[in-house]
């Protein structure tokens, strides 16, 4: 009887440490190694991010069993994002990161002055990109070339980064449904400060301030979506009775009822989620910024032009912040 009795605790016991050893079994140290290195180890969620620091970096990762693998990206500013998979028997992740194609070849500038002045802006802001390290890296990829073209006799130098991080689009996200526009453009200049944007535009901006550019033109993009009306008309189908016939007599009788298909088309007003690219582009003369670089461009938005298509008819318009 003691025998039996024992027998669903013994079982337990086994059972826990059978959980025990999987458990162990599903636990794994992964080292990250990157070419060149410092650039940040980040996992996405659907709506989060989580960085964990710069290569080489260590991570003590956990799988739910041993054939789940999980999928993360290692970013470094200037050059092309990677992503990796790491499985519950993987130990290091090594990988080369290729630079970005940002700067155009001076050789296709026809004007002579612009291709000495495109030159210029490819060894400085090369220089400055690829020795970036104030870890924002998460947050924003650079688009598009880093250029300087002629506009209206204007030398203009213009480049652009697009916000991919989940809970920075969200903060922005959140500022721009708000229906008082001077709160709204304020909360956004808010969140480019503390996520570090302003800091990387300063930076390129110190690194041309003694070149002959007349406009530094710094745009920073992220999608958002936008409610859309539309209108459209439906085929509804609908039945009327229409009549009944019954055959046999008695018990034997049974009757069926007949009814008319119909069609009727109705207008209808639909509501879509249209995802919308927001654009805050900022365009100043660099002599007047020059005093403020060290302080930070954050405190004299003032002195910058500052045009948005972020309003219901996705027009550029020119804005203030207080």
């Amino acid at each position: 009887m003691t025998a039996v009795g024992s027998m669903p605790v013994l079982l337990f016991l086994v059972l826990m440490a059978t959980s025990v050893v999987t458990r162990a079994d599903t636990q794994r140290q992964v080292k990250f190694i990157s070419d060149p290195g410092g650039a940040i180890v980040c996992k996405k969620a659907a709506r989060s991010e989580t960085c964990f620091g710069k290569t080489p970096l260590s991570l003590d990762l956990e799988f739910a069993n041993l054939n789940e693998s999980q999928r993360l990206y290692i970013y470094k500013t200037g050059y092309e994002s990677k992503e990796v998979q790491v499985g519950p028997d993987s130990n290091k992740i090594s990988v080369k990161l290729e630079k970005q194609e940002l700067f155009p070849n001076p050789g296709e500038q026809e004007n002579n002055d612009l291709k000495k002045l495109q030159e210029a802006i490819n060894s400085r802001v090369g220089n400055a990109i690829y020795s970036y390290k104030d870890g924002m890296d998460q947050n924003f990829q650079l688009i598009g070339m880093m250029d300087v073209f002629l506009h209206e006799n204007q030398r203009i130098f213009n480049f652009s980064v697009l916000v991919n991080n989940a809970s920075v689009l969200r903060k922005l996200k959140k500022a721009s449904r708000m229906r008082n526009q001077q709160k709204k453009h304020r909360s956004i200049m808010e969140t480019l400060d503390q996520d570090g944007i302003f800091d990387f535009f300063n930076m390129i901006a110190r690194s041309v301030a003694s070149l002959p550019i007349d406009v530094i033109e710094f745009n920073v993009m992220f999608s958002k979506a936008q409610a859309v009306l539309d209108f459209d008309q439906v085929q509804e189908y609908r039945s009327r009775w229409s009549g009944r016939s019954c055959s046999g007599t008695g018990s034997s009788q049974y009757c069926v009822d007949r009814y008319d298909i119909y069609t009727v088309t109705r207008d209808v007003t639909v509501v879509d989620d249209k995802d919308v690219t927001v654009n805050y582009a900022f365009m100043a003369d660099p002599k007047t910024l020059g005093p403020f670089l060290d302080s930070g461009i954050y405190g004299h938005l003032d002195k910058v032009n500052i045009y948005t298509n972020d309003n219901r008819k996705n027009t550029y318009e020119l804005i203030t912040v207080d």
